[in-house]
């Protein structure tokens, strides 16, 4: 079965904006924590991975799980960010600043996008292994 590849290429895309967004959201370069940078490759690594994928499906499908466990595991992250930042964004939202809640509600969407990426290779990677 031959997948359309207009799948991955849409998940590049999104990728590629959510990568814009958080670069462009983030504060002054020598502001940011050393963790930040230690993060960009996990970053940076879907789209790479997804990018090869939708060129050549049946030689890099064993890809598609690494791109699940990548999903995966900034899950929790950005889940704790919306949880510690929520009453803050709140509290300046009410005096009229809204863009910490801005910034919560763009990781919300980005937790539904990366689940559905991660869903997504998850089961297409199933079943080209049956």
């Amino acid at each position: 079965m031959r997948l359309r590849p207009g799948v991955f290429h849409a998940c590049i895309l999104y990728e590629l904006v959510r990568l814009f967004l958080l670069v462009k959201g983030g504060t002054g370069v020598e502001l940011l924590p050393i963790s930040w940078y230690a993060a960009v490759p996990l970053l940076c690594l879907a789209p790479a991975l997804l990018f090869l994928v939708a060129g050549n499906e049946p030689e890099f499908r064993s890809f598609l799980p690494v791109i699940s466990l990548v999903k995966a595991l900034g899950l929790p992250s950005l889940l704790l960010y919306v949880v510690k930042t929520g009453r803050t964004a709140l509290e300046f939202a009410s005096m009229g600043d809204p863009s910490l809640a801005l910034m919560i509600g763009l990781a919300v969407l980005a937790l539904a996008g990366d689940s559905a990426v991660g869903l997504y290779c998850l089961k297409r990677g199933r079943r080209l292994c049956e």
